[in-house]
């Protein structure tokens, strides 16, 4: 990719990890509530879906026609999640009509400040491989405005 196509990717990347971090927030809010039970659904499929979009990227993962962490000249970044919180476990609770989420017993213990804890190191590490000349974004977005969303 040219940097300027590096730049404009950026921004999606920029919204992936926003979405990530504010909806593992309001999960963490809302395990206490138990009057809450559909926004918790809402918030916890958004929370996935983006976990495995940036898992994705990050790890080099799924199709040709896919931005991934390599078209920036970067290595791919391995992320660790817990064994009961896998990309596969991910991928299934995602899938609703499976015939393994059908049959599935128990509910999977997401651990949302695990999961968050490890895809942010992983992502820091991306940012820090970056150009210097990769800032700012196409719609002016710095390394700052990334590394403000790990808080």
């Amino acid at each position: 990719m040219t940097i300027d196509e590096q730049k404009l990717v950026l921004d999606p990347l920029w919204y992936e990890l926003w979405m990530f971090n504010e909806t593992s927030k309001y999960l963490v809010l809302l395990q206490s509530q138990e009057n809450k039970k559909k926004e918790n659904n809402v918030y916890l499929e958004s929370f996935l879906l983006h976990t495995r979009n940036i898992v994705h990227f990050l790890e080099d993962r799924k199709y040709d026609s896919d931005i991934k962490c390599s078209d920036f000249g970067i290595e791919k970044v391995d992320v660790n999640l817990s064994p009961h919180n896998t990309i596969n476990e991910i991928n299934l609770w995602l899938s609703h009509i499976t015939k393994e989420r059908i049959e599935e017993k128990e509910k999977p213990q997401w651990e949302y400040l695990t999961i968050r804890k490890e895809v942010n190191r992983c992502f820091r590490v991306f940012l820090n491989r970056l150009p210097q000349n990769c800032f700012p974004s196409k719609k002016g977005k710095n390394k700052s405005d990334f590394e403000y969303l790990f808080n």
